[in-house]
C-alpha cells in the first residue's frame, strides 16, 4: 500500500464513519484552544463549533458536559473525550429519549443514520467511563 493509497484508506474511513468525521472536525476546531480548562472557558474564546456547513453554539451542549472532563491537555486526551461524547450524542439523539427542535442538530443527526434495516440504534450512555454530568438538561432539548 502506498502513502497514497494510505492516505486515501483514511479519508474513505473517515468519511463513512459519522462519528470519526464529526470527532476530526470538532478536534481541528478545538486543537489551537489547548490546554482547554473548563468548558465554560472555551464557550467564551470559541462561541461556536461548525459540524459539516451548521454553526452550533457550544453553550446549548452545556448540560451535557461535565465537569470532570476538564482540563484536557493533550491531543490524545481531547481526541479520546470528543470521541466519546461524540459517540454519547448520537445515540442519545437517535434514542428519541430527547426532544431535537434545533434544525441544525436535526440535519447532523439525520446525516449520521446508517441505513441497516433491523438495526436498533445504541443504548444511550451520555459520557460513561469519561464522567457524568451533574447538571440536569435543560427543558425542551436541544
Amino acid at each position: 500500500m502506498t502513502k497514497s493509497d494510505k492516505a486515501t484508506l483514511e479519508d474513505l474511513v473517515i468519511e463513512n464513519n459519522p462519528q470519526a468525521r464529526i470527532t476530526l472536525e470538532l478536534a481541528r476546531q478545538l486543537t489551537s484552544h489547548l490546554p482547554i480548562e473548563s468548558f465554560d472557558r472555551i464557550t467564551e474564546q470559541m462561541g461556536e463549533v461548525v459540524i459539516g456547513q451548521h454553526r452550533l453554539s457550544l453553550a446549548m451542549f452545556s448540560p451535557y458536559v461535565s465537569n470532570d472532563l476538564f482540563p484536557i491537555h493533550s491531543v490524545g486526551d481531547l481526541v479520546r473525550k470528543l470521541s466519546a461524547g461524540v459517540q454519547s450524542a448520537l445515540a442519545l439523539g437517535h434514542s428519541r429519549s430527547v426532544p431535537i427542535t434545533n434544525p441544525s442538530v436535526r440535519s447532523i443527526l439525520a446525516s449520521t443514520v446508517q441505513p441497516e434495516p433491523g438495526r436498533r440504534p445504541a443504548t444511550p450512555i451520555v459520557f460513561a467511563g469519561v464522567g457524568s454530568s451533574l447538571n440536569p438538561p435543560k427543558k425542551g432539548g436541544l
